[in-house]
């Protein structure tokens, strides 16, 4: 069976300090099976070394959330900013 054509596939996700181990493992499930994947992560309260470990994946970037309103739907920001 032929191995499908991952590259240009993009995931968007992001995370806090508690959840930083889902986030690596489902990082780390993507990249294992399609190594082309392009990552984004919005920050929302990782810790400095947390940052850390995702900067080193090939791919990655970061994006800086500045604020999350307490009024926003779950799931809603303000201040994305790349």
């Amino acid at each position: 069976m032929p191995t499908p054509d991952h590259r240009g596939t993009v995931i968007v996700t992001g995370a806090d300090s508690n959840h930083f181990s889902n986030l690596r493992v489902m990082i780390g499930s993507s990249l294992a099976h399609m190594s082309s994947t392009r990552f984004f992560v919005c920050d929302y309260g990782l810790l400095e070394g947390q940052l850390a470990e995702l900067r080193r994946i090939a791919g990655l970037t970061i994006l800086q959330i500045s604020g999350v309103s307490a009024n926003a739907p779950i799931g809603l920001t303000e201040g994305m900013v790349g």
